[in-house]
């Protein structure tokens, strides 16, 4: 396995993809959402997209259910999460809301199939873009009746859909026909944080 940073400038085309940007000096703010503390391939991938993306034009908030491993290496770095417990499916959803509007987050960057549902109604609700990230083949399993929802509800909302590792791409246009999967793909081996 190659230990390999993920390149924010070319992440950025995605997420810059999303969402025009009016002005080279402008600042926006993108919230990271991910339902897993870690540690993980997934948590890894948002904690160097979280601290990297600081340094280009983008301002980072991380939502999470519980503080855990990636709350902990984010605030080490200097960006404090924004805890959110998920135990009640309203309650969260009404908390990344009100999140995006107290931030005025500009872009919701999700990762995973349940947040990615999450931030796609809450895009909806406020109007604003949404990328969705998947981690593999395990992210894409459309079982169940709620499974399709999930998945039409993203394809509807999001403006990019984006896959990690190489299986992901080719399951998620197989699997739920999505017509924005982004066509970038991101080394599923991205483990190195950011030092």
């Amino acid at each position: 396995m190659h230990n390999r940073r993920v390149d924010v400038r070319r992440a950025g085309v995605v997420t810059g993809a999303a969402l025009s940007i009016p002005g080279r000096n402008m600042t926006r703010t993108v919230l990271h959402l991910i339902h897993m503390t870690g540690p993980g391939g997934a948590e890894t991938v948002v904690l160097n997209l979280a601290l990297g993306m600081q340094n280009h034009r983008w301002r980072s908030k991380v939502l999470l259910p519980e503080r855990g491993w990636l709350g902990e290496a984010l605030s080490a770095h200097g960006v404090d999460p924004i805890i959110v417990p998920d135990h009640q499916r309203a309650r969260y959803l009404a908390g990344i809301i009100s999140t995006v509007r107290r931030h005025r987050v500009d872009l919701i960057h999700a990762h995973l199939l349940g947040p990615a549902s999450y931030a796609s109604i809450a895009g909806l609700a406020c109007k604003i873009p949404v990328v969705c990230t998947f981690h593999g083949h395990t992210d894409i399993q459309p079982d169940s009746i709620r499974e399709r929802v999930r998945t039409a509800l993203i394809g509807r909302a999001a403006r990019r859909v984006v896959s990690i590792g190489r299986t992901g791409t080719g399951g998620i246009r197989r699997t739920w026909c999505f017509s924005r999967l982004e066509k970038f793909r991101v080394p599923h081996s991205v483990t190195r944080l950011i030092p």
